[in-house]
């Protein structure tokens, strides 16, 4: 009797978990395979027991399911002691369904889905992991190349400290390293500190150096470090960066310099991302300005070494632009060459260059100068804090020569007559044959072949030192 029952038990335990096992396998069913169709329960709880629930017993021929239940299996008329989809070696079976999708009703094709083995599942693992550790480590090594890298393209800083408004000065100084951790984080920078002696490397840490303290001195001063530093570093890109506005605190002055230090770090960043032979840019600032003179706004930029060493000496650049234009305005010989307009009546020092303005059109100076901007065509006066950095490879020149041509203040030395008497007297030599700068002046101002083959000539002729 204790038997009976106990063995009822078992049976009725063996079919509670055979049933719920069908109704979990149908509900899988169901959900990965949405499109098909379950012929009938019964079906489903067959093909369970059949590819689930067979193990291996005793020789007996049959097929142990639960703890005291046996089956056979039919294919057909032909009757078999293995089970399902089991070939004919008796190596232990795979987890594998096969299931029939709805073939009576729908007429489609049976599908065979087959889960991944736990060995597979491993490998796949394995794999994953493998590609992830790969990646991670390419990561590694081009943020140690970029690293690298921007540590060899440093940024020179001009500061001036106002003893009498170190507060002002100071908001200054950190307003610009705000951006400077945006854009060049990991970039060196030196400094020249000029004013109130207060200042330490708090401000602009990391990576940042005091190169040099002034009571008193202007932007020339760093220009100078700059112009050393690059005598053996043709490869490197320097970037420049001042405190516009520390003198004169106004709201053009503020926006001024909060574009054009976003601009300059911008260019340095674009342009070391881009492969050196993809471009041909030897300074990239905040646009261009060819009137009065060549300068970019707010001289705030980002230039090639190879460009910078070989422009004049920068604690000697002003002087030689005074002697330049005394030489046009006392040598009589002018008069009777080609030169001759070089004899304005009139100027004043911010248009011409002279003074503490040399230093604003210094770095673009040398007839070679190929200019870009990171505005993306776009002006100072247009352009948003925030605008998105993209580089132009030509200059901005919107300022056409022609109306402007006969303002006083733009004097002879803004034609092109006067930008070769300027280059040949400084510099010794006119610009290149492919330059820009004979496509906008003859664009410009004759629009003729003639007169460029003319300029052309008389820059290689005329011997002006």
């Amino acid at each position: 009797m204790r038997q009976t029952s106990r063995h009822k038990k078992f049976i009725r335990k063996d079919r509670f978990f055979a049933g719920l096992g069908a109704a979990i396998y149908i509900l899988v069913q169901v959900f990965t395979h949405s499109r098909g169709q379950l012929s009938s329960f019964q079906e489903s709880t067959s093909l369970l027991q059949k590819t689930l629930f067979w193990q291996y017993n005793q020789p007996s021929g049959g097929r142990r399911l639960g703890s005291d239940m046996y089956m056979t299996t039919t294919t057909g008329d032909a009757i078999t002691d293995r089970p399902p989809f089991v070939s004919q070696d008796k190596s232990p079976p795979q987890l594998s369904v096969s299931l029939q999708l709805g073939e009576a009703s729908t007429g489609k094709k049976r599908m065979t889905a087959r889960g991944p083995s736990s060995t597979e599942r491993k490998n796949r693992v394995r794999v994953a992991r493998e590609e992830v550790e790969q990646r991670r480590r390419a990561n590694m090594r081009k943020r140690t190349i970029v690293q690298q890298d921007e540590s060899r393209h440093p940024i020179f800083y001009n500061l001036y400290v106002q003893p009498d408004n170190y507060k002002n000065s100071m908001l200054i100084a950190q307003e610009q390293m705000q951006q400077r951790e945006m854009l060049a984080t990991n970039a060196t920078l030196f400094y020249t500190l000029i004013g109130s002696p207060k200042v330490t490397t708090e401000f602009c840490e990391p990576n940042c150096h005091q190169r040099e303290y002034l009571e008193q001195g202007q932007e020339v001063d760093t220009h100078q470090a700059i112009w050393e530093y690059c005598q053996d570093r043709p490869d490197e890109w320097v970037t420049y960066l001042h405190d516009k506005g520390s003198l004169h605190d106004n709201e053009n002055n503020r926006r001024a310099r909060r574009i054009a230090t976003r601009a300059a770090l911008a260019c340095r960043k674009l342009i070391l991302n881009r492969s050196p032979t993809s471009f041909n840019w030897n300074i990239c600032g905040a646009g261009f300005n060819v009137l009065p003179q060549f300068q970019g706004n707010a001289n705030m930029w980002a230039a090639k070494c190879s460009y910078m060493h070989n422009l004049y000496e920068p604690r000697k650049y002003s002087r030689a632009l005074e002697e330049m234009y005394n030489t046009t305005i006392l040598d009589p010989t002018l008069g009777n060459t080609t030169y001759a307009c070089l004899q304005p009546t009139e100027w004043r020092d911010s248009h011409t260059g002279l003074g503490r303005y040399a230093g604003e059109r210094w770095a673009y100076s040398h007839p070679d100068v190929r200019p870009c901007s990171s505005l993306g065509g776009t002006t100072v006066s247009r352009a948003e804090l925030d605008f998105v950095p993209r580089l132009r490879k030509e200059p901005n020149l919107r300022a056409k020569f022609g109306p402007l041509a006969n303002h006083r203040y733009h004097n002879s030395f803004a034609r092109l007559e006067g930008r070769l008497f300027e280059w040949k007297y400084l510099y010794g030599q006119a610009p290149p044959d492919d330059s820009w700068i004979w496509k906008y002046y003859i664009g410009y101002e004759t629009g003729t072949e003639e007169f460029l083959q003319s300029c052309k000539a008389l820059a290689n002729a005329t011997q002006i030192q």
